[in-house]
């Protein structure tokens, strides 16, 4: 019989015929650290840097999508009478991301949001169209 114990966010394994005091039994294959790994045990900065590494790469796939290099690079075609239209929307477009972002991170650590799953945090930006 498997069991563990969280201590200071570790599993602590237990394998034999009874479960002692204190710890959980699971099934083989749903392993206590890995689960407890999935989860959000994190500081306020890495949950900023976190959501930022997601929307950067979002913006990243966007923009080599359109042929474009940087947000550097739309930032320089901004004003141009060809290219100007798609630049100026692509800007706005990330503008938004960055709103939104910020709405969340201050709804998190103000305690009125939960941090979301990546899949709920992707699903919530923005989309360009």
């Amino acid at each position: 019989m498997k069991s563990y114990k969280i201590i200071d966010n570790k599993a602590h394994l237990c394998d034999g015929k009874i479960v002692p005091e204190g710890f959980i039994e699971y099934t083989v294959g749903l392993e206590p650290q890995e689960l407890i790994d999935a989860m959000n045990y994190k500081t306020p900065e890495e949950t900023k840097d976190h959501l930022k590494s997601a929307y950067l790469s979002v913006v990243n796939n966007k923009l080599a999508e359109l042929d474009y290099d940087s947000l550097a690079t739309v930032k320089l075609w901004e004003n141009d009478p060809t290219f100007g239209a798609e630049a100026t929307k692509i800007l706005a477009w990330y503008k938004s991301i960055i709103a939104y972002n910020y709405q969340l991170v201050t709804a998190i650590e103000n305690g009125t949001q939960s941090i979301p799953t990546d899949e709920e945090y992707l699903n919530g930006l923005p989309k360009y169209v």
